[in-house]
């Protein structure tokens, strides 16, 4: 009982592990995992890199989008894409996501220990605690480790600057490893490097020892992602991002800046407005209003919870005015290299600032309201399991499960059934497929991608302009009689798709209908080497386009029915 109580929170860690995996043996590939930005995307590039051998390659070509350069993919330098090198896709996932509980709980630890000297086991097991909600927050899986590292970057940083220890300048190069350099790195090197300025401001000394710090990081970022550098700063290759267009008035970026402190964004969100926001917020103005009337305004200044909620306020700002045309220009302006960079990724940071502001406030009440303490965290941990988000994995499948022991069906599909091998295999097979370029009809192209079908179609947000150009000849007739498919595709790009104003691409187990135009410029897609098309509805137009109808397959483990064509043979 002693050791329960204290180490209650590596307890908890522990048993929801277990679970995790007891229900992962359960039901292997069929359970629920988020499509947008995750199965439609991340999780197919890395298994495409490991499928064909790509990770260590250089001037290879990945079979998607026409043949994308491997140089513009995930780096082979991190520890995420070597889940994907060393286990199956299915299983990399499911690692990645226990990895990053692992990681968050344990970062979350050091921290307490850099911030409260006392050797306090309450504070410690409410800081793992707190680092368990971070790492099972619903954040975007693919960079879930890389968020789950920064309360380790946020320590070593605190210890460097305290200590100057030779260590931490070793622990700073190789934190890449964790860490993406377009969504975290080019972040923690901007605000170390505004830190160290406000520093020299405050104290009127130039901590080289903190400038060293941001040199080895810088160094260790460039080394372990040197592919993406050279893109940006030695590659004539005008990207896609380029051409990246918004519109937000100065009323939409306040209503930005305001959603992101309440709300968030859903590639980071925390569910923080339930539960651990408003607690936040009440205690901040509560400690500021009772500074203020005892006069002890340092302590306005010192507390460190003012600079966690001043900092949350900051990546909230800088994710509004990411939307404003002004602010885009002027960064391709000062820096062309970054044109298109979303700068709106600040708010990122946020997930992990409310849960470090809430283990702090956390640690200040359990000295003298324990059990206040032990509730909000039991609350909390309940928000995480019921309050639905983009990639809260847990309330998903908690909530489609459900429903499926009432007998009932639902519309989402299982990780198996989004991929249906099975049913994508016997089609190869059938057809005898060699390789061609194909396209996907009402399906993600990454359906195709991940049964290794090579598609002209796909999802990527950074690849040549010439190809967006390209591709856009092939829709063409879509997005003349679709407007919104045609500011969607001009003013972003990310996905170059087949749109139609008659059916969905998203993931369902019902399309709603049977058949459909293909809306496309058959001599366009014929010039770009594309030979089959992949459809989930009859194409009504088939023998106006001049194409050939193969066959339409089922298999029971799908709820898929793919229609197949191919460009006819010329008589």
């Amino acid at each position: 009982m002693k050791y329960a109580k204290e180490n209650w929170a590596g307890i908890v860690i522990t048993a929801f592990i277990a679970s995790v995996i007891i229900y992962v043996l359960c039901f292997g590939e069929n359970i629920y995992i988020q499509v947008h930005d995750n199965l439609d995307s991340n999780v197919v590039w890395l298994k495409m890199l490991a499928d064909n051998k790509l990770f260590w390659t250089h001037g290879t070509t990945a079979p998607f989008m026409g043949g994308l350069d491997r140089d513009y993919m995930y780096s082979e330098f991190k520890v995420y894409s070597w889940l994907y090198m060393l286990f199956p896709t299915f299983q990399a996932f499911i690692i990645g996501y226990l990895l990053r509980i692992i990681i968050a709980a344990s970062g979350f630890a050091y921290v307490a220990n850099v911030l409260f000297e006392e050797k306090n086991r309450e504070v410690k097991n409410l800081f793992i605690f707190c680092g368990f909600l971070y790492g099972i927050s619903p954040v975007i899986p693919t960079s879930g480790i890389s968020f789950a590292s920064l309360p380790w970057i946020f320590g070593i940083l605190y210890r460097l600057y305290y200590t100057k220890k030779k260590k931490y300048y070793i622990a700073l190069f190789f934190y890449p490893l964790v860490s993406i350099f377009g969504t975290m790195g080019i972040f923690i090197c901007g605000y170390l490097f505004f830190f160290i300025v406000l520093d020299l401001i405050a104290t009127r000394r130039f901590k080289s020892h903190m400038f060293l710090g941001l040199i080895c990081l810088a160094l260790g970022y460039i080394c372990s992602e040197y592919r993406l550098f050279y893109t940006m700063f030695f590659s004539e290759v005008e990207s896609v991002r380029t051409a990246f267009s918004t519109g937000a008035t100065l009323i939409q970026v306040l209503k930005d800046v305001i959603s992101g402190v309440a709300r968030g964004q859903y590639h980071s969100g925390t569910l923080h407005s339930y539960m651990i926001g408003p607690m936040c917020v009440i205690c901040f103005i509560y400690n500021n209003i009772r500074y203020i009337r005892e006069k002890r305004y340092r302590e306005i200044y010192i507390d460190r919870v003012n600079w966690i909620v001043v900092w949350i306020v900051f990546n909230a700002v800088v994710y509004g005015i990411n939307g404003w045309q002004p602010f885009k220009e002027l960064i391709y302006m000062l820096l062309p290299q970054l044109s298109g960079f979303s700068f709106s990724r600040t708010l990122w940071f946020n997930s992990f600032l409310w849960h470090l502001c809430t283990a702090i406030l956390l640690a200040r009440i359990v000295k003298k309201k324990k059990a206040i303490s032990y509730t909000i965290c039991g609350i909390a941990f309940l928000v995480v399991c019921c309050c639905s988000a983009t990639y809260n994995h847990l309330a998903m499948n908690l909530r489609y499960k459900w429903v499926e022991m009432q007998g009932k069906e639902v519309a989402a599909l299982t990780y198996k059934e989004f991929y249906s091998q099975d049913l994508f295999e016997l089609i190869k097979n059938d057809i005898e497929y060699n390789g061609e370029y194909s396209i996907a009809y009402g399906m993600h192209p990454a359906i195709l991608e991940y049964n290794k079908i090579a598609t002209l179609d796909g999802y990527f947000t950074n690849y040549p302009m010439e190809y967006k150009e390209r591709f856009r000849e092939i829709i063409a007739p879509a997005l003349e009689i679709d407007e919104e498919s045609r500011a969607y595709y001009d003013n972003w790009g990310g996905r170059a798709y087949m749109f139609s104003p008659d059916i969905s691409y998203e993931a369902s187990k019902w399309m709603g209908t049977e058949s459909s135009n293909l809306y496309i410029d058959i001599d366009s897609f014929i010039e770009n080497e594309g030979t089959y098309i992949f459809s989930r509805v009859g194409i009504a137009n088939a023998d106006d386009l001049k194409i050939e109808f193969i066959n339409r397959y089922r298999d029971e483990s799908s709820p898929y029915e793919i229609f197949v064509y191919k460009i006819a043979e010329e008589e």
